[in-house]
């Protein structure tokens, strides 16, 4: 078969990143941290999207979109299956993928504290205890329905996302940061307001799915509550650039402990 090649130019070029390279800055970082387990296959759902999307360049304007960045989720690409919420009930290995929220949360904190143009954000449906109250980023895909996590390069100069993780035994973290020119902005994000708190408890329910007398933890009990954080990007010269407030819904979520029916 004859090769047939084409050169390619690209979109930053040498003579640009040498000139930018001097005045790069880390603009924006945040880290999770999380327990391995096979909610999120080994690790491996949330640190394969920090891989895929490391050494990305978003030029000025353009837009990140986090399927389109991290590729197909796929076995034939690492991901395996891990947890998902699915009505009343989580899974712990019901989805190819499952787990990877820790990653969209991560990269989202990072973006967020670089003052950059944010796009779209949800939050779980339950609150998670190691994201931030009121700032986590689920992101999911069933059938035709998407829910993503996005945001745009608002700034006039190149910005470079990095993404790795790391692990110390049965612990591991995620970390993402936003290198880019600095521009005189600032970002001030607000304490969460709580409101419409509603106690979860803990229960009993017998299963023969356990051998008798045999104890195994399903769910995990968390608070309902309505979760208000405003985000206030101003540029050098006092000027509000960005101004969002985020509100979460997070339901009340008992936790459930199973017990071997004698």
């Amino acid at each position: 078969v004859k090769v047939v090649t084409a050169v390619v130019e690209p979109k930053l070029t040498t003579a640009e990143a040498e000139k930018i390279a001097p005045r790069m800055a880390r603009l924006g970082a945040w880290t999770t941290r999380f327990e391995l387990s096979e909610r999120n296959y080994w690790g491996a759902n949330i640190w394969l999207p920090a891989r895929y999307v490391n050494g990305t360049l978003l030029q000025p304007g353009q837009r990140f979109e986090w399927f389109s960045a991290v590729g197909p989720v796929v076995p034939s690409r690492g991901f395996g299956s891990g947890g998902v919420i699915k009505g009343d009930h989580s899974e712990p290995t019901g989805a190819i993928g499952g787990g990877m929220c820790s990653s969209s949360t991560t990269l989202f904190n990072a973006a967020l504290r670089a003052g950059l143009e944010m796009g779209a954000r949800a939050n779980h449906t339950y609150y998670i205890d190691r994201y931030p109250l009121g700032l986590d980023a689920t992101v999911w895909k069933e059938g035709g329905a998407v829910q993503t996590m996005s945001f745009r390069n608002d700034m006039k100069t190149p910005v470079l996302i990095r993404g790795w993780g790391t692990r110390s035994g049965g612990i591991g973290w995620v970390h993402y940061e936003i290198w880019g020119v600095r521009d005189g902005r600032t970002v001030a994000i607000s304490r969460p307001t709580v409101r419409n708190v509603i106690p979860a408890t803990t229960y009993e329910k017998e299963t023969t799915a356990l051998a008798p007398g045999v104890r195994k933890q399903t769910e995990w009990a968390m608070r309902g509550m309505d979760v208000w954080v405003t985000r206030v990007v101003r540029a050098g010269d006092g000027r509000v650039i960005h101004r969002t407030t985020y509100y979460s819904h997070y339901k009340k979520w008992d936790g459930i402990i199973l017990v071997g029916a004698r």
